[in-house]
């Protein structure tokens, strides 16, 4: 069963999101969007545990960035997990640390550049149990 989480108009300045909770059994993957909204994205995250690799890219405008690829193992289908963004902005972009359940960490750089946070979806096989801003 595929899970939903929706916050609009949240409009949180925060340097950083924490995102805590449990994976389904069976698992395939999920996707995690923070931004403005539905058409700008900072970061769109997507685990693709059938094979082992994390999806990303950015929405500005409507339009999707490109997609990065970063390999990883780091989530296991019936487990807890915690993910970690954190972000450090220009007046062009947004480069986001990105910190995985095992803490491994990597580098995603967005073309977005956002003053806050307003948008947060978390769609598919995670049940998210908190999300904190900082």
């Amino acid at each position: 069963m595929a899970n939903t989480l929706l916050i609009k108009n949240l409009k949180k300045d925060a340097n950083s999101i924490q995102v805590m909770g449990n994976l389904t059994r069976g698992a395939k993957g999920f996707t995690l969007s923070l931004g403005a909204d539905a058409s700008n994205l900072l970061i769109c995250f997507k685990p693709d545990l059938t094979n082992g690799v994390i999806l990303c890219k950015y929405k500005t405008g409507g339009k999707d960035g490109p997609e990065m690829s970063y390999p990883s193992s780091s989530f296991t289908p019936g487990t807890a997990a915690k993910m970690s963004f954190s972000f450090i902005g220009t007046e062009v972009d947004t480069q986001v640390t990105v910190t995985l359940p095992d803490n491994t960490q990597f580098q995603f750089n967005s073309q977005v550049n956002l003053d806050y946070i307003a948008y947060i979806l978390v769609e598919g096989d995670f049940v998210v149990q908190s999300v904190t801003m900082a």
